[in-house]
């Protein structure tokens, strides 16, 4: 049994960690709130099927050669483009999941908000660099191949990482539920669990 298991199990159970959905895609300036009916969720497997690493490598994406060493996935319902890169790839040591669509958004009505005052779209996502706390993702952050294929049908698309499975490398984990994906960093603890209708930082 992984640490990680615990947390994510936590995080996947919706009971207030996550933001009420907005009614529309408009972003909101509002604070985190419950999330959205538990019923309509599940809990993640206790003891997800532990994917190969190497069953992930990086899609062929025009523009974005070089050693993208690390993992590539896409969710189950295409939502979401994963990864999890090395300290040799292009932006070394990055983790997170983009977002094709979303119910919420991140708060930005405070000055300590990461989206505060943004001036570009802000929370397409999560992601985090090495040990750091996740934090909304910024849609003209830097790119990686399983992201941008999310956003380009027909493209050459990312292996999926299928519903109670995980997948692991380095010290960082990523696992898929029905309720979405939820990744954890080993050594530190921080992680995050994310969906088109809720999302939970750790």
């Amino acid at each position: 049994m992984y640490p990680f298991v615990a947390l994510v199990a936590l995080a996947f159970a919706l009971t207030g960690c996550g933001p009420t959905p907005a009614t529309d895609e408009t972003p909101v300036a509002a604070s985190p709130a419950p999330g959205p009916d538990p019923s309509a969720s599940a809990t993640i497997e206790q003891s997800p099927t532990r994917d190969d690493p190497a069953a992930f490598a990086a899609p062929a994406v025009e523009g974005m050669e070089g050693d993208w060493q690390g993992v590539h996935f896409v969710s189950p319902d295409g939502n979401a483009g994963c990864t999890i890169l090395g300290a040799d790839a292009p932006e070394p040591g990055l983790w997170g999941c983009a977002l094709v669509a979303q119910d919420w958004a991140f708060p930005s009505a405070d000055p300590a908000d990461y989206c505060y005052d943004a001036q570009v779209p802000c929370g397409y996502g999560i992601e985090a660099t090495g040990a750091d706390l996740p934090h909304p993702r910024y849609r003209g952050d830097p790119g990686f191949p399983a992201a941008v294929t999310i956003f380009a049908p027909g493209s050459p698309q990312a292996s999926t990482l299928a519903i109670g499975h995980s997948v692991t490398y380095g010290d960082v984990t990523c696992v898929s539920a029905t309720t979405g994906i939820a990744c954890d960093h080993a050594a530190s603890g921080h992680g995050f669990s994310v969906s088109k209708t809720a999302y939970e930082l750790h």
